[in-house]
């Protein structure tokens, strides 16, 4: 069609970008966040715990239950799951 532009995606840069200092800050900001709510919620500041890294690909975070307490607080009542649906990032 007349007068649209072809995307061409910059696979290098796009692979630098995701491994980025800046990329990682953001991914730990929302972990910390979320995990911090997710503590909230069952009550507790050790049910669960979060850690960042950059690997071979790109940034990544996670949290996850911290203890027995944590683990069934998330099966129970999807302590983790809730607090990860209610972030909102700004």
């Amino acid at each position: 069609m007349p007068g649209l532009e072809k995307l061409e995606f910059h696979d290098e840069g796009f692979q630098e970008m995701l491994k980025s200092s800046e990329v990682a800050g953001v991914l730990n900001d929302m972990a910390q966040s979320i995990c911090d709510q997710a503590n909230d919620n069952a009550g507790r500041d050790d049910a669960f715990e979060w850690s960042g890294y950059v690997g071979k690909t790109r940034a990544r975070a996670t949290v996850r239950p911290a203890s027995y307490f944590g683990a069934r607080s998330e099966a129970v009542d999807k302590t983790l799951t809730s607090a990860f649906g209610s972030y909102t990032h700004g």
